[in-house]
């Protein structure tokens, strides 16, 4: 054995002397068996994380950060779905004479057909591409920001509803509800203004 590992290691290979080095080294740095109770042990540490000279888990900020961000972009997509839906549906929202008249043979008012099919199609792509939690996050604030669009654009800039009209207007919530049907059970609820 060389003459470094012969300070710590005796000849059979044991540890003595290294505890007794140890131990002497720590009598020369001042630390007692009080100071030694206080230091926390590395044992416990592995679910808690690095910690930084404040006892903070170092990757603390970043974490936040990744957290902030992908809220953003949540946020990002819905407002680009509903961007397209409130350009597609511009002229159902803007039609104020079409509840006062009756369209033959249709169900769902033609203007809204382009809207729901562009809903359907984007809301489809972005649920493969998210995970669970942030296509739920997605949804419900399309839900909710088409809902404020038929809500204000609709129902409180003072449209004259005549009962063809009335007919049409809830036939049109119910294929809109029978899109977002397909993520929840009563998506009538997500329309609190609306129904």
């Amino acid at each position: 054995m060389s003459s470094e590992s012969g300070a710590y290691f005796s000849d059979d290979g044991s540890d003595s002397n290294y505890l007794a080095s140890s131990n002497e080294v720590e009598g020369r740095m001042g630390i007692d068996q009080d100071d030694k109770e206080e230091m926390p042990s590395n044992s416990n540490r592995d679910d808690e994380g690095l910690l930084d000279s404040s006892g903070r888990v170092i990757f603390d900020d970043e974490i936040k950060k990744l957290e902030e961000f992908r809220k953003e972009w949540v946020a990002k997509i819905s407002v680009v779905i509903l961007r397209g839906f409130d350009v597609r549906s511009r002229d159902y929202v803007k039609n104020k004479r079409q509840w006062q008249k009756t369209e033959e043979g249709w169900t769902v008012s033609k203007t809204l057909i382009e809207a729901l099919d562009y809903l359907q199609a984007k809301m489809s792509v972005v649920e493969v591409g998210l995970n669970s939690k942030d296509f739920v996050g997605v949804w419900r604030s399309v839900a909710a920001g088409i809902d404020r669009l038929i809500f204000n654009g609709i129902l409180i800039s003072n449209v004259k509803f005549y009962n063809e009209g009335v007919g049409r207007f809830g036939s049109d919530l119910n294929v809109l509800y029978g899109v977002f049907g397909a993520w929840c059970l009563r998506p009538e609820g997500f329309f609190p203004k609306s129904k």
